[in-house]
C-alpha cells in the first residue's frame, strides 16, 4: 500500500458496496489515488500518511488506526448510520470530516463532530447507459431477511410477474434486473434512502417507494420520478404499483434523466474531492487522551467483535486495562473463546 499518494481511499472489501463504487468514481476523478479494499480486521496504520485520505463503511470491520497522528486530512463515509448511531458516533470521532449518507442523522453525529455533511448515496453511472428490456412487471434485488420486507414481497409476487427475488444477484446482475423490471419496489429497512433507490431508477425503472426522511425530497420528485405509496398497506400496494405500471415508461425516464444529471458515484466523487480540499484537522480524537482514544477503539471492537481492534486499544493505553476488560470479555463471549491481551512492555521496566 502506497504511502505517497494523493488521496488514499479504504474501505472494507465486498462486492457491490458503497465502497467499490465510490472509490472508482474518485480513482476516475483523482490523480494518484490509491484504493485499499481491505479484508475483515485489517487495520492499516496511517500516521504517515500525508495529503487526503477517505474510509468508507462497508460492513467489513476494516478501521483505520492513528488517525489522529496522521498529516492527511482524513475522512470518514458512513452509511449505516440508521442501523447504528451509537456505533457511528464512535466511528465519526477518528475523523477530520464525516461525510452521512442519512440526512435525518446530521444533527444526531454534529453533536460529537464539527464537520459533518450529508453525502447521500448514489449510483453507478453505467446504470444511466443499461438498455431497457422490460421483462418484469415487478422487480426487486436486496436482502430478505427482515419479515416485513419478505412480506411485502411475497404479497407484491401473487399479484404481478417478479424476477427471482428470493436470490442474490452480483453488480452486473442487479442493473440487469433493474433495466428488465417496468417497476422496482423498494421497502427500506430503517426509513433509509439506499442504493436500491438511485440504482433502480438509473436503470430507468418506475420506483415505488414509501415517503421517506432522510432528504428524499432534496432528490427527487414524487409523481414525477416515482410513485410514493404504504407499502405496508395492501390494498394501497397493490394500487400503487398499478399506477406506476401505467406510467412506467414516464416515471422511469424521468428518473433515470434526474440521476444522471444529479446522483452518480461521480457526483458524489466531486463532493467528496472538493469538501476535503478545503477541510483542515477538526478529527475530535486528535484532541482526546491515549485514555478516551483507546474507549473509541474498544467500543468499535466490542460491536465489530474484533481482537485486533481491542489490542490496539490496549497498546494505546495499557493503563485502561481494568476498564477496558469488561469490553472484551464480551468479545470473547460472542466469538465463543478466550482471549489474553498483548500488552506492550513499558520501556522504563
Amino acid at each position: 500500500m502506497s504511502r505517497s499518494s494523493c488521496f488514499v481511499v479504504h474501505y472494507g472489501h465486498h462486492e457491490g458496496t458503497t465502497g467499490q463504487h465510490l472509490s472508482q468514481a474518485i480513482l476516475r476523478a483523482a490523480v494518484g489515488t490509491d484504493i485499499w479494499a481491505l479484508g475483515p480486521r485489517e487495520h492499516p496504520d496511517i500516521r504517515d500518511l500525508r495529503n487526503r485520505y477517505l474510509w468508507i463503511e462497508s460492513g467489513v470491520p476494516s478501521y483505520p488506526l492513528n488517525t489522529w497522528s496522521a498529516d492527511a486530512i482524513t475522512a470518514g463515509y458512513l452509511i449505516d448510520v440508521h442501523q447504528h448511531p451509537d456505533v457511528s458516533r464512535l466511528q465519526a470521532m477518528l475523523f477530520d470530516v464525516v461525510f452521512v449518507a442519512q440526512k435525518d442523522f446530521l444533527d444526531e453525529l454534529h453533536g460529537v463532530h464539527p464537520d459533518v455533511r450529508w453525502l447521500p448515496l448514489a449510483a453507478p453511472a453505467a446504470f444511466c447507459r443499461l438498455p431497457r428490456d422490460p421483462r418484469f412487471a415487478v422487480g426487486f434485488v436486496g436482502s430478505t431477511r427482515d419479515s416485513v420486507r419478505r412480506g411485502i414481497l411475497e404479497l407484491v409476487n401473487q399479484h404481478f410477474g417478479m424476477n427471482d427475488w428470493r436470490r442474490s444477484y452480483g453488480v452486473s446482475e442487479m442493473g440487469a434486473v433493474y433495466s428488465q423490471s417496468r417497476v422496482v419496489v423498494n421497502p427500506p429497512v430503517g426509513g433509509d434512502v439506499n442504493m436500491r433507490f438511485f440504482e433502480a431508477m438509473a436503470a430507468g425503472a418506475a420506483l415505488v417507494s414509501p415517503l421517506l426522511g432522510n432528504g428524499m425530497l432534496d432528490l427527487c420528485t414524487p409523481a414525477e420520478e416515482l410513485f410514493c405509496t404504504d407499502l405496508t398497506d395492501p390494498t394501497l400496494l397493490v394500487d400503487g404499483i398499478t399506477a406506476a405500471l401505467n406510467r412506467a415508461d414516464e416515471l422511469g425516464g424521468n428518473a433515470r434523466s434526474r440521476v444522471a444529471r444529479s446522483h452518480t458515484y461521480d457526483h458524489r466523487a466531486e463532493s467528496v474531492l472538493a469538501a476535503l480540499y478545503g477541510a483542515s484537522h477538526s478529527s475530535p480524537a486528535r484532541q482526546m487522551s491515549p485514555d478516551e482514544r483507546a474507549a473509541v477503539l474498544m467500543g468499535l471492537a466490542s460491536y465489530a467483535k474484533d481482537f485486533h481492534l481491542a489490542d490496539a486499544a490496549f497498546r494505546l493505553s495499557p493503563r485502561s486495562a481494568p476498564r477496558l476488560l469488561p469490553a472484551l470479555a464480551g468479545i470473547a463471549a460472542r466469538r465463543g473463546r478466550a482471549y489474553i491481551p498483548q500488552f506492550p512492555q513499558r520501556s522504563d521496566a
